[in-house]
């Protein structure tokens, strides 16, 4: 009896192992957000936080600080 529980839990321990791991896990690539990193300033308010966005382009398209880019403490 019990080296049919040493068996069974053997098998039950070998099939675990091999159907624990995936063969083709593909890397997950964040999409780039854009490639140039701007420092901008508020002109209205003066002595508030600068921020740093990133933008994809410098020629075309509108850039905002609202869900784009961190604030940090110029001063």
């Amino acid at each position: 009896m019990k080296t049919m529980i040493t068996k069974v839990v053997s098998m039950m321990m070998l099939v675990a192992v091999l159907s624990s791991c995936k063969k083709n896990d593909k890397e997950v690539v964040p999409e780039n957000p854009g490639n140039y990193i701007l420092a901008v300033t508020p002109v209205a308010l003066t002595g508030k936080a600068d921020y740093l966005i990133t933008a994809g382009s410098l020629e075309e398209g509108k850039v905002s600080i609202i869900g784009n880019g961190v604030e940090q403490d110029g001063t």
